[in-house]
């Protein structure tokens, strides 16, 4: 990595003191002579680029192998997913149902407040449910809601 930034800085370096040898210089050099140059420098700095990128296509290999490997390991250690999912959702289910029966509950109090915080609530959990990802914050905040209206 260090001799990465090392070749970089070198080329640059080059490239820059090229740059300005070649405005000093412009006004000796013909046409031909400064596309010559440009041309030997483009192709030079091209060449560093190469060794550069082939000199870490190994680590990138062990790298992305190394990704596999972690990602196997995780596959073969994690199991069950489809029942902690199925039972998040159904509990989310749950929390619908509760928050339509409240509805029918307090329907006869009249309350624009607790009628909106109550849409709300019914949206949030609609909206869980249709995105289809696993949320803890979210179904946290959910059954907050519900101790609050249960509470009201």
């Amino acid at each position: 990595m260090i001799r990465k930034k090392q070749i970089l800085v070198f080329s640059a370096f080059i490239l820059l003191i090229f740059s300005f040898v070649n405005a000093s210089t412009q006004d000796s050099l013909t046409v031909d002579q400064n596309q010559l140059f440009q041309s030997a420098l483009k192709h030079y700095v091209d060449r560093l680029v190469a060794r550069i990128s082939v000199s870490s296509l190994g680590q990138e290999r062990f790298l992305v192998q190394q990704i596999r490997m972690l990602n196997a390991e995780i596959k073969s250690r994690v199991t069950g997913i489809e029942k902690y999912r199925q039972t998040y959702f159904e509990k989310l289910q749950q929390r619908l149902s509760e928050v339509k029966a409240l509805r029918k509950r307090l329907k006869g109090y009249h309350s624009k407040k607790l009628n909106e915080f109550l849409n709300q609530v019914e949206n949030t959990i609609n909206q869980t449910i249709k995105l289809g990802k696993i949320d803890f914050k979210k179904q946290k905040a959910i059954e907050d809601a519900i101790q609050l209206l249960y509470v009201a």
